[in-house]
């Protein structure tokens, strides 16, 4: 917890960080102020989550500078540090929002259980903001809501952002790759919560394809310490899930630049996701960045392999065994006549992805080119074609994602976890969806939750909040700022106007 000490007394600012020093928990002093100019400064540098301000000081009094600095740091948390004489003072910066207030001489024990107090209400509000811009992320990366809804001055205009998703291959059971979906998922959330501080935030959520996404945002013009928590927790994000590979599966993540404005991240985002088709060429459990993919791009003969390689896979995955044979006939085609079949790095990593990816028998370890793996794999698929499992003729998925989202809307749902249900990929599950009803599923699953409410706030007395939760938004904000953009009012209104109709 960041923290900045504002008095005219050096005495006073140098017991107070003796005090902090001496203390249990992460207190950090970022630097101190003799007066409440120097504390502007302070504040609009560092972005601190606590100051600790003095009442009278000269240049700018404590009131002025917790007014003028609120405009500053939105998210900081002010304590101040009154005489017995300036109580009504104190009153005053109570009004002007600060947390906190306390009498000289400062007793320790009273600054530590103040402290503790305000870290948590701090914390607290932090989390709902970022709520909020997770939220947000969500509804534009899947088309719910659009970017010009959003305020011109507002973070995703204006702000820095930095994008991560994470492409998981594997052979295991459709059942046990969620389950480390949710691992991976889990532990990103785990570093988030311990990263997020004033100036910054971070959204993690599920990409249209079920890929993990984690995109990172702070504010350029507020200092670097924003910035500065914003690369710890991408580094510590990227050392993390990277321990996650391992013989069964494969975590491979791919990095943005540095964007500004969210739409520079979508679009780079975009072209990430086309790119991220190169790993079974250049390599798995390792982060590729942008700029390392970009030149690789360019050489239609990697991308098309890689593709091709991914195809196979996803159709072996799915039980489209005749598919699969003819992707694995044009692979072999495609190496024939590429030079790619004369590079050592494309070959060992074509056989790592083909290892990672397909079952391991006897037959697998044995193969030592990439030539002698297409052969493996055609004699595969033919064993398949003539075993009882081939879903040539599938069974229609759609109509069962359909049924399971009409009787489970109110929960939190999505496609991966259906897929595994259904023992089919998250992709193969989501081409369908939208080739059949011409929508992605979320925005299906948006569409009916919305209509669901219409009908709650026709013919119930439910509140708003109560309506929302009842169709699986448990963030009142969320669900208002969906219906406004798909009804075109807000559900207050639509309620008044059902209730005014014949």
């Amino acid at each position: 917890m960041n923290i900045v000490i504002a008095d005219d007394e050096a005495l006073v600012r140098s017991s107070l960080t003796s005090m902090l020093e001496e203390m249990e928990g992460s207190w950090n002093v970022l630097g101190e102020a003799a007066n409440g100019e120097e504390l502007l400064d302070l504040v609009g540098r560092c972005l601190p989550d606590i100051a600790i301000v003095d009442i009278k000081m000269p240049r700018l009094s404590g009131l002025e500078a917790i007014q003028q600095g609120r405009l500053l740091s939105p998210l900081t948390q002010w304590i101040i540090v009154s005489g017995y004489s300036e109580f009504s003072f104190a009153q005053q910066a109570l009004k002007l929002g600060a947390s906190e207030y306390l009498l000289k001489p400062v007793d320790p024990e009273e600054l530590q259980r103040t402290l503790h107090r305000v870290y948590a209400s701090n914390q607290q509000y932090i989390a709902l903001l970022n709520q909020q811009f997770e939220n947000t992320l969500f509804n534009l990366f899947h088309g719910l809501t659009s970017i010009t809804a959003e305020p011109e001055d507002s973070l995703f205009h204006r702000g820095s952002f930095h994008g991560t998703f994470v492409c998981l291959d594997s052979s295991l059971p459709a059942n046990q790759q969620i389950a480390l979906q949710h691992e991976l998922c889990r532990t990103a959330r785990s570093l988030m919560n311990a990263s997020l501080g004033c100036g910054m935030n971070i959204g993690i959520f599920a990409l249209p394809g079920g890929e993990m996404a984690s995109v990172s945002a702070w504010e350029p013009d507020k200092g670097i310490e924003a910035r500065q928590r914003v690369v710890s927790y991408q580094e510590a994000l990227e050392r993390t899930l990277n321990t996650l590979s391992g013989n069964a599966a494969s975590v491979t993540l791919m990095q943005t630049s540095e964007c500004r404005g969210l739409q520079e991240l979508v679009d780079q985002m975009g072209r990430l996701q086309r790119w991220a088709e190169l790993r079974p060429v250049l390599g798995l459990s390792r982060t590729w960045l942008t700029e390392e993919l970009e030149p690789h791009a360019e050489q239609e003969g990697k991308l098309k392999l890689g593709r091709l390689m991914i195809m196979a896979s996803q159709q072996f995955k799915n039980k489209l065994y005749v598919q699969f044979q003819q992707t694995i006939g044009e692979l072999g085609q495609l190496w024939g006549r590429t030079g790619l079949s004369r590079d050592h790095q494309v070959e060992q990593a074509l056989l790592t992805y083909m290892g990672c990816v397909f079952p391991r028998d006897s037959e697998a370890a044995s193969v030592r080119t990439v030539e002698e793996g297409f052969r493996y794999l055609q004699a595969l698929g033919d064993r398949q074609l003539l075993g009882p499992q081939s879903m040539e003729q599938p069974i229609d998925w759609v109509e069962r994602v359909i049924a399971y989202i009409e009787s489970s809307y109110m929960k939190d749902i999505g496609i991966s976890q259906i897929a595994a249900d259904l023992n089919v990929t998250p992709n193969y599950l989501s081409t369908l969806f939208h080739k059949k009803t011409g929508s992605t599923f979320m925005k299906y699953v948006t569409r009916l939750r919305i209509l669901k409410a219409k009908e709650l706030l026709a013919d119930t007395g439910l509140q708003v909040q109560q309506v929302a939760e009842s169709v699986g938004y448990y963030s009142t904000r969320h669900f208002t700022k969906l219906f406004t953009e798909m009804v075109g009012m807000y559900p207050s209104d639509y309620r008044r106007s059902r209730q005014t109709s014949p």
